[in-house]
């Protein structure tokens, strides 16, 4: 949501300010990180479902106003409907989130978990997690050859 917000800040500055929420600019203007999230599991799903309603409700503006009508060509806006589809389903008119646990998102390998670079994976080693990549060194150590690293 932050990616997308600030890319519309510099591509319609006007209209952006004029569908900002109140509460918009502490939810998404200092980065997200664990120490900032609530630290219950009911606490973080309660925020997570709220990100996917401003979400949803900034998608639903920009599908109703003519004006940002081309913002559908922007690759931000297309991250963020991406996204949302991956995280958060409509039941009822209200937006849920998607457990992780619960099969309820799609595989890792298909799963965006940066907006920034969409081929980056979750990936775990031991304790260590990351999103990111994965690459596998390879040296050769040979008496009459170069060493290389591959």
């Amino acid at each position: 949501m932050r990616f997308t917000l600030n890319s519309l800040s510099r591509l319609l500055p006007d209209w952006l300010a004029s569908q900002l929420q109140p509460e918009w600019a502490a939810r998404y203007g200092p980065r997200a990180d664990d120490y900032r999230m609530p630290h219950t599991k009911p606490q973080r799903v309660a925020y997570a479902q709220q990100f996917g309603q401003d979400g949803w409700w900034l998608l639903e503006r920009i599908e109703t106003d003519q004006q940002a009508a081309f913002l559908w060509q922007v690759p931000a806006i297309d991250i963020l409907r991406r996204v949302w589809i991956q995280q958060f389903w409509m039941e009822d008119g209200q937006v849920l989130w998607r457990i992780e646990n619960q099969g309820e998102l799609p595989l890792s390998a298909q799963l965006i978990r940066s907006p920034y670079d969409l081929e980056a994976r979750f990936s775990r080693k031991r304790t260590t997690t990351w999103a990111g990549y994965k690459v596998h060194l390879t040296e050769t150590c040979g008496d009459d050859q170069p060493h290389l690293i591959t």
